[in-house]
């Protein structure tokens, strides 16, 4: 038996132990053992029979906490909750988080750790980079390409075709319609662009 460590104490780690014991009930080889907090800095030895979930929201928290655990020899598993559905011939890299609801399209990519809450959306042939995190109703519509790290805020829009550059942040409700530069932060719709907002 495997037991589920949810890393990060925050109300997502909160939703995710109702998630994880959906996606992986009573037979499954998995159960669900406890939330706990976790920083780079920490310490950390994990236990031959725990495996991880990291549910922090904060795409370069996220990716350094991942960071930390695979260097320790720790395991992340992934999380495709039941009512999510992924298109057949769509990939999706290991560590994915899927929320209830979430929805892959055909011929999408998405690269380890991509984190996809409740009702967020991928359109046909998209791409999201590693640790790409989409808020509740989030959508990225068909050819759309996201880089490392984006953060989209709830209901935020990326529209067909449209780049999005590594370490952006399309803030809530945010529409972007235009190719946006990495490190930058879009707001409102069309979304405003603020270039080297996180340099």
């Amino acid at each position: 038996m495997k037991k589920i460590v949810i890393i990060c104490k925050g109300g997502f780690g909160g939703e995710m132990q109702i998630y994880l014991q959906e996606t992986y009930p009573e037979g499954s080889g998995y159960v669900v053992d406890r939330v706990q907090e976790l920083f780079p800095e920490d310490d950390f030895r994990p236990a031959p029979d725990e495996v991880f979930v990291v549910a922090n929201g904060e795409p370069r928290i996220k990716a350094a906490l991942v960071r930390k655990i695979e260097a320790a020899g720790g395991e992340i598993i992934s999380m495709i909750h039941p009512t999510a559905y992924v298109a057949p011939n769509a990939k999706v890299g290991h560590g994915a988080i899927l929320c209830p609801f979430a929805f892959v399209a055909p011929f999408a990519e998405l690269e380890p750790h991509v984190t996809m809450n409740v009702h967020a959306g991928t359109g046909h042939n998209s791409k999201l980079a590693t640790f790409v995190v989409l808020s509740p109703y989030a959508s990225v519509s068909g050819a759309a390409e996201l880089g490392t790290e984006v953060f989209m805020g709830t209901h935020s829009y990326v529209a067909p075709v449209v780049k999005i550059g590594a370490r952006t942040k399309i803030s809530t409700g945010a529409f972007a319609v235009v190719d946006i530069p990495a490190n930058a932060l879009a707001i409102g719709n069309p979304a405003r662009v603020f270039p080297n907002y996180f340099d």
